[in-house]
């Protein structure tokens, strides 16, 4: 088991979004094993959040947008709902949410002009980076948001057997990634079509 303590700059709002666990206060934080701190990205600046569960399902997981951008609070609102309506629509695909950690899942976003553009899962959460904007580029930050959350269970808990043991020294060599990011870009489109954030003809195309 592993403690961190995150020490804020002096007169600042700075605050941390992970999926690391709770500690005893807003600035610590643990992971039981070394595998999960490393699977666990952290967002540590004055970032934007917002909150919310998915209505009609009990025990609905925590979902929470930890956003550094240089836009509005109604462009980061707009974004806001564009995930919830996402994170709702996917869980049809499998029927229910996965056993989260701390049954909280957290998308950690930087949409900053000096940002490069990525997207990747962790275990509990994801992390995404654009040069882009919400103003501008609000459709294609949410298509990622649509990927990057179907690999919570695509490969995050259903995955190659040739994954594991996980080597934390090396790369991890796999011939399934037809099936790891295959059905992960299908499923991810068809999600923003179904969601009604892009068109049903765009995802034919």
């Amino acid at each position: 088991p592993i403690t961190i303590h995150f020490q804020p700059p002096a007169d600042t709002a700075w605050r941390v979004g992970t999926q690391l666990l709770p500690g005893p206060d807003a600035n610590t934080f643990t992971a039981p094993n070394l595998q999960y701190l490393m699977d666990s990205p952290a967002e540590f600046s004055a970032f934007s959040l917002r909150t919310f569960a998915v209505a009609g399902v009990a025990g609905s997981p925590t979902f929470r947008i930890a956003l550094h951008h240089t836009g509005t609070d109604q462009e980061l609102d707009e974004f806001a709902r564009g995930v919830e309506r996402i994170v709702g629509e996917t869980r049809y695909v499998f029927g229910e949410y996965p056993a989260y950690e701390g049954n909280t899942y957290t998308f950690i976003a930087d949409y900053l002009p000096w940002a490069n553009g990525d997207g990747m899962e962790h275990r509990n959460s994801t992390i995404l980076t654009s040069a882009s904007s919400l103003r501008t580029s609000r459709e294609g930050l949410l298509g990622t948001v649509a990927h990057e959350f179907f690999h919570s269970w695509n490969v995050e808990r259903i995955r190659p057997r040739s994954l594991e043991p996980f080597n934390l020294d090396d790369v991890n060599m796999s011939g399934e990634l037809w099936l790891a990011e295959g059905f992960t870009e299908f499923y991810g489109e068809l999600i923003m079509a179904r969601s009604g954030l892009a068109e049903p003809g765009d995802f034919a195309r």
